[in-house]
């Protein structure tokens, strides 16, 4: 497999980033619907959902887990 990606290299400020906004302005919105759609399409296979463990604020590793020293 071979991919590229092309363009003009320029720095970002508010007005190029309100340019690109307005080059493609529903681009956001199309990848919020696709991943959407998926959800959608493994939520009716029932696939099951497996939640992240909650974080331990100290140690920054989920609680319940021992940490190897």
């Amino acid at each position: 497999m071979r991919t590229s990606i092309g363009g003009r290299l320029q720095p970002l400020t508010a007005a190029s980033a309100f340019a690109a906004l307005c080059a493609q302005p529903l681009l956001t919105l199309g990848v919020v619907a696709r991943i959407h759609w998926q959800a959608l399409l493994l939520w009716r296979k029932r696939v099951p959902w497996f939640s992240k463990p909650e974080r331990n604020s100290a140690t920054g590793t989920p609680s319940g887990k021992e940490t190897l020293s």
